[in-house]
Formats: C-alpha cells, structure tokens, sequence
C-alpha cells in the first residue's frame, strides 16, 4: 500500500525538475544587435579614409578700392590665400609657402614647376597703375615674376605681365577655360628680352592696363607694350611667382602698390 502510494509522488518530484531546468524566457522584444563597420581605404594618396575634393578659391567681392599701398611691414587681411595653378608636388603636399618676413612678401618655392599667386582682395577699376620692388633668391638660373591685373573675381582669367631670371619678359591673358580643355591656358600677347631686368638685384616693375593697352615698364624704362581688348571691366591685381626645374627659388616683394592712371 505504502509502495503505490509513493509512485505517484515520484512523477511529481519528476515533473517539477523538468520545469525548473527549461530556460527563463525574456520578458520583452530582444534588440538585435550592430554588427562592426568596417572602413576600406579609399584615398590613394593618404591610404585611408574618403579622398577630399579639390578646394574651390573664391575671393571675396569687396568694394572697389581706386588706389592702395602696402609696405608689406604687418600682417593684413587684403590679401587671398595663396594660389596655385600648377605645381609638381601632389595637392595638399606643398611644400611651397607665402609668408611676411623681414619686411617682405616672400615666396618660398620649393617645389618644381610650380606657379603662385596671391591677389589683393578689393576689386580696382578698369584702367589701373600697378607698381612693385622684388628681389629674387635661392636659385637665380631658372625662375619668374609676375604681376597681375583684372583677374575675375573668381580666378577664371586676368593679365599676367612676367619677368624672368634670363632677363626675358613675357604679357599673357590666362583663361582657365583652355585648362579644362587640355590646353595651355596662357595665351601669349607679347614677348622678348630687355637688360633692364636684373636677375639678382632689386628690380622695380610697374604695370599699366589702360583700355585695351598693356605696358610694361622696369626700372624707369618701358620694355613692352601691347594691345588686347578681351579683358574689360573692373578686376583684381596681384603677384605671383614661378620656379621651374631648380629649386629652392625665393621672391621677395618689398612694397606693392596700385592707383588709378
């Protein structure tokens, strides 16, 4: 009597360890969970991360200045950011700089085939008077100046008026429209060679653009003169500088100015 009685309370010691050996379920939904990104180097220069898109310069439109002078002794905020059109070393990686120093506008070229510019910021009228006093350094054997006037607002085309350490000048129109077509985007107006250009000493240029008339003049002597009528209106004028397959190449500016003639 004793023994049947005790089976049935064996299935229920049973049946109650069965129960406690299941898994408690969750109350709830359970979140999924984020499976790791994974970042795969896309940039072929730097080897990782997004490659960054090619800065756009855009100058600020100021109000028309008819005259200016700069005696480079402090640091301003007329002037735009340097400018290249052309440099061997790879974007982001010049090594080529413009900086205030001892009195100076100074470029410091240190990378080949490289062309700077740096424009003053207020916009100047149609017929304009640009005078400068530069010294060049480093290398003397292969290097250039340049002087820049009514270039757009947004750097698509000016004036270039260039000398070069082999004492030879040059008057071109820019249109950056020629370089996205795969061609020299420097249309040559005029050229030749004048002795009053030094290559190593100080050397004071002035520039008229007057109408469709573009003169050159270097230490007290007019070397060139020329007539274009493609270029009209109010614009910007700058500096610039040019190294070539020799470096380190060094233009030091001493003053910069611009008036009205």
């Amino acid at each position: 009597m004793k023994r049947a009685n005790l089976f049935p309370v064996l299935m229920l010691i049973l049946a109650s360890l069965a129960c406690g050996a299941l898994p408690k379920q969750a109350e709830g939904p359970v979140e999924a969970q984020e499976e790791p990104t994974i970042l795969l180097p896309t940039s072929e220069i730097s080897g990782v991360g997004p490659s960054e898109p090619t800065p756009v310069v855009v100058i600020e439109d100021k109000s028309t200045v008819k005259e200016a002078y700069d005696p480079f002794d402090a640091a301003t905020d007329d002037w735009s950011l340097p400018f290249f059109v052309t440099t061997k070393a790879l974007p982001g990686r010049e090594k080529s700089a413009v900086e205030l120093k001892n009195g100076n506008m100074t470029f410091s070229l240190m990378d080949e085939e490289t062309y700077l510019y740096e424009f003053y910021e207020s916009m100047t009228p149609e017929d304009v008077l640009v005078e400068t006093k530069y010294q060049a350094g480093g290398n003397h054997t292969v290097n250039g100046v340049a002087l820049i006037c009514r270039a757009a607002s947004d750097l698509s085309a000016w004036y270039e008026f260039r000398l070069g350490s082999d004492t030879k000048y040059s008057i071109f129109r820019y249109d950056v429209s020629r370089r996205d077509e795969g061609k020299n985007p420097y249309i040559l107006l005029a050229k030749g060679g004048s002795q009053a250009i030094s290559p190593s000493k100080e050397n004071i240029v002035r520039i008229l653009c007057k109408g469709s008339d573009l003169v050159l003049e270097v230490n007290g002597q007019q070397v060139s003169s020329v007539q274009d009528g493609t270029l009209t209106g109010e614009g910007l004028v700058g500096v610039g500088a040019m190294s070539y397959n020799l470096t380190p190449t060094y233009m030091m500016f001493d003053y910069f100015s611009y008036t009205q003639p």
